[in-house]
């Protein structure tokens, strides 16, 4: 995402899997509203894997929520009694904690800087995320707008496509810069690394466990800050279990940077509610959002 909204996005493309459920008589009754079965039990699946379990069995005939796990897909695809649609999805981004300079014991964030926080579009490869780790199942996001949706596909694709050209994957653009923004915190950069009070620079990623394209997403975050000079610590978590850090007081900076995802449940008309979700807390008056 942009410099100043907290973090990276990926869009992410929805199969929704159904097996086909036949039924008789539509013409005779026009009116009729609802099930054409007698009885619909709903039950709650967390896992995608065992969803697809179901239906190769016929435990169950829809699932409808996300597949983005490449491999998954594939069995998908090779299972003629599967039904499935392509849908724009939800969206994955990194969050980031942008309390500072300095937490509570003396650590420097990192990400109190500005010119930190915007080097972090040239570090992260979009495009890699997309085709690699999701398997060609999303699409690279720059900003908070859907790329399917209204305000980036016809109100303002030049404007859109600025941005991306602007953001591209630049490693060595973001070397520099996020080199300016270290030394502006008071930072030193020795052999590549930054110190700060004689310590090593570190970074907390609170990588969720649970939600494509993530771990392997922020594992490659990771990577890429470590090349950047930081010494990176990766906590992995469940969501509840990120929740739990997500709701500590960002002061204490039990993590700087949190892998995390949005749903979308329907298409809008037009995203500009976005600029009150993503950059004010009027709408989530919480952790990051309030600093």
């Amino acid at each position: 995402m942009l410099s100043h909204i907290r973090g990276l996005r990926v869009t992410q493309l929805v199969a929704i899997l159904t097996c086909a459920m036949l039924a008789t008589g539509f013409a005779a009754v026009a009116d009729h509203t609802g099930a054409w079965v007698d009885e619909v039990v709903i039950t709650v699946q967390d896992d995608p894997s065992a969803a697809i379990a179901d239906l190769e069995a016929g435990r169950s005939h829809i699932y409808t929520f996300d597949i983005t796990d490449p491999d998954l897909f594939d069995r998908v695809l090779a299972d003629p009694g599967i039904d499935y649609q392509f849908v724009v999805g939800g969206s994955s981004d990194l969050r980031l904690n942008c309390y500072g300079p300095e937490f509570e014991d003396g650590r420097l964030n990192p990400f109190y800087s500005q010119k930190v926080r915007e080097a972090l579009n040239w570090l992260l490869d979009r495009h890699y995320i997309a085709e690699e780790i999701l398997g060609g199942l999303g699409y690279p996001k720059w900003t908070q707008f859907s790329t399917q949706g209204p305000e980036h596909a016809e109100r303002y694709p030049h404007i859109m496509e600025e941005i991306e050209e602007y953001y591209a994957f630049d490693p060595d653009q973001a070397d520099q810069q996020i080199e300016e923004g270290m030394l502006a915190l008071g930072a030193e950069r020795i052999d590549g690394q930054y110190y700060y009070d004689g310590e090593p620079v570190k970074i907390i990623i609170a990588n969720r466990t649970d939600l494509p394209p993530y771990p392997e997403a922020g594992d490659y975050v990771a990577e890429q800050l470590r090349w950047a000079g930081f010494e990176v610590e990766v906590l992995y978590r469940t969501g509840s279990e990120q929740a739990v850090l997500r709701g500590r007081p960002m002061s204490e900076g039990a993590a700087q940077l949190f892998t995390g995802g949005w749903s979308m449940p329907s298409v809008f008309p037009t995203e500009v509610h976005s600029w009150d979700q993503f950059y004010t807390h009027r709408v989530m008056p919480i952790g990051l959002w309030t600093h």
